[in-house]
């Protein structure tokens, strides 16, 4: 009788355990305290929120920032954030960027945002783009080292299985002041909106500087018409150039009031202003009797001088030959006609050549000659970089001494230069140099040397 009461046991024990593996805490337990367990994890874990939830489902976003983890499913596939007030503050920090995708995990599209650069002070970003519920992209004009600050501003928001947040913040901007027109419009949803600022008449530049974070404004000084601006301008307001020196300038009066009669004068600035006193004048004596003179003056007087003198000497009044010049005859004391000078008596210079009759004439074995010769279809070999080569050709009656034009073609590679000369007797040597990093093989051209002789 005990060996059947032992087995009955041994089988209750056994299916008490298998009980254990299969308890619906719904049904099979009542007042259930787990404030003794050892551990203990109530919520089930994810890196995202799932797309399908019923209504009362508790997760655990472990992906989301710290205090802001606890999702519940408020409505069918609808995933609401369960931590009280606004979710903590999310920040990431970036380098030499322009674009920054921030991934909150906070389940709301009610974000606010604020960057800073690397020494802490804030900067303006280009664009802000909520890209879903966890996660916006951040853009910059121009790239970017340092951090940016995310924070929800709602208690709630929706999750990726959907539903949507509330509106934004109730902040607004306003324009102060009691006059002028400013550059605020309306706030639509989260976003702020401002008028743009335009030129109409072309006559301002408005610039978007980024480095600076400053709207740029400058003048088109060539769109003004000064026609159509009122006002007075100051001689000081003219530049000096539009005054002063040659070509079309502007005239200005500088002073007191002109006086009826006074002269007129130039100031250091380039203005007319009033002398002071009547310009000085000279009285012309009578023309009467003084046919065939001229008149002078010195500048305080005038008088009519004779035009047989010259620097106060007579002119013969003898008619002159063809070719005969106006000499001085010192025996008569007066200017006549003559000869300008005998061959014999002028000395000729290397070159030129006085035949009698007075006829001068260049004489063609000293004076200035050249010779040259034409390299035809020369084909320098391949030029290392910041080399050079050279050649030697046959020039007759080249000297040491001489000069030498060098010809270079037209069509000579780039960055190839040189210099020609007499090397020797009858020899004429080109140094063609490579300036350039890199080898240059020429192609075959025609290289015109000349010599000059001088005197």
């Amino acid at each position: 009788m005990k060996r059947y009461r032992i087995a009955a046991l041994a089988v209750l024990w056994a299916v008490a355990i298998y009980g254990q593996t299969t308890v619906d805490l719904k049904n099979q337990t009542k007042n259930v305290d787990f404030s003794a367990s050892v551990f203990t994890r109530p919520m089930k874990v994810a890196t995202s929120l799932p797309t399908v939830c019923t209504v009362g489902e508790l997760l655990f976003l472990s992906t989301a920032s710290i205090g802001a983890n606890i999702y519940g499913c408020t409505a069918s596939n609808t995933w609401s954030q369960q931590a009280g007030g606004s979710a903590p503050n999310y920040t990431l920090s970036f380098s030499d960027a322009t674009t920054v995708v921030m991934p909150h995990n906070s389940g709301t599209t009610a974000i606010l945002a604020q960057c800073f650069d690397s020494t802490g002070t804030a900067v303006e970003y280009n664009s802000l783009t909520v890209l879903d519920p966890n996660s916006v992209e951040v853009t910059f004009t121009v790239p970017q080292s340092g951090w940016c600050v995310l924070n929800t501003s709602t208690s709630s928001g929706s999750g990726s299985g959907g539903g949507s947040g509330s509106g934004g913040e109730p902040n607004t901007a306003s324009n102060i002041g009691t006059s002028g027109v400013g550059p605020y419009k309306q706030k639509i949803g989260f976003d702020l909106q401002f008028k743009k600022l335009r030129s109409t008449a072309g006559r301002l530049q408005i610039t978007d500087n980024p480095t600076t974070s400053t709207l740029d404004f400058d003048a088109i000084e060539s769109a003004f018409n000064l026609g159509a601006i009122g006002g007075t301008l100051s001689s000081s307001q003219i530049l000096a150039g539009s005054k002063q020196g040659t070509g079309s300038k502007l005239a200005t009066f500088s002073g007191a009031g002109p006086v009826t009669g006074n002269c007129a004068q130039w100031d250091s600035n380039g203005s007319i202003s009033d002398a002071g006193s009547p310009c000085a004048s000279i009285s012309l004596p009578a023309q009467s009797g003084n046919t065939g003179k001229f008149l002078s003056t010195d500048g305080s007087n005038a008088s009519w001088m004779n035009i047989g003198q010259l620097q106060g000497f007579t002119v013969a009044n003898t008619a002159p030959s063809d070719g005969q010049a106006l000499i001085y005859n010192t025996t008569l004391n007066r200017w006549q006609p003559g000869t300008v000078v005998a061959a014999a008596n002028v000395q000729a210079g290397p070159g030129i050549v006085i035949s009698p009759g007075s006829t001068i004439s260049v004489d063609s074995a000293t004076v200035p000659s050249s010779v040259s010769t034409v390299i035809s279809s020369h084909n320098f070999p391949s030029i290392p970089a910041s080399s050079c080569l050279t050649a030697t050709f046959s020039l007759p009656t080249a000297a040491a001494t001489d000069t030498v034009v060098p010809g270079w073609p037209s069509d000579l590679e780039s960055n190839l230069t040189g210099i020609m000369l007499v090397t020797a007797a009858d020899e004429v040597t080109v140094r063609l140099c490579n300036i350039s990093l890199s080898a240059i093989d020429p192609t075959p051209h025609n290289f015109k040397a000349t010599i000059i002789r001088s005197f």
